[in-house]
């Protein structure tokens, strides 16, 4: 068997470029919705505050509290246009992860929506969930693009094994119909 088409097709990348990254543009979008979630969760819990029950001045609290957590988690991505940010922004990028902020803000949203289910707190949560979301798609997307490589590769060993196969078919049947055995 020769070795002439069985090499598998290799990921495209340029020099320096992780495969498993989604993309500045991707990551800007995401994290700016991070922010503008934070701003808005802020403002719910203010709203939140403006209230009798006890339960729900906690919950209004708790919203602006981690509303502001938010905000810092995703706002260095508006620090990638100051160059004399640069060491601050590679830091924060290292140590939250998405998969990170995909933990904290599942845990976040369930607390104030259990304190005081209101409108201005369940509008909070599904901010929290949407933004939950939008970061799980780096965490996935990153391994689907992997997925897609591993089914290419794989569909393109299929394809050369079974064009082998076929050849080699073709050749016994020659060799067979030469000899004067098996007839067509």
């Amino acid at each position: 068997m020769s070795s002439e088409g069985t090499e598998l097709p290799q990921p495209v990348t340029q020099q320096g470029q992780d495969p498993n990254d989604m993309g500045i543009c991707c990551t800007f979008l995401i994290r700016l919705w991070g922010v503008i979630s934070a701003v808005l969760i802020v403002i719910c819990g203010i709203v939140r505050v403006i209230s009798i029950t006890p339960l729900c001045l906690v919950a209004g609290l708790y919203l602006i509290l981690f509303g502001l957590v938010t905000f810092l988690m995703e706002a260095p991505i508006i620090l990638t246009f100051l160059p004399t940010a640069a060491p601050l922004l590679g830091c924060i990028n290292k140590y939250l992860r998405p998969w990170v902020r995909c933990i904290f803000y599942i845990i976040v949203l369930i607390p104030p929506v259990a304190m005081c289910p209101t409108i201005s707190v369940i509008l909070a949560a599904l901010l929290w969930f949407v933004t939950f979301s939008l970061n799980a798609v780096l965490v996935i997307g990153a391994k689907g693009k992997d997925r897609n490589i591993v089914n290419q590769r794989q569909d393109f060993s299929m394809r050369n094994v079974s064009s082998s196969k076929a050849k080699s078919e073709d050749t016994t049947t020659l060799m067979g119909n030469i000899e004067g055995g098996n007839e067509v």
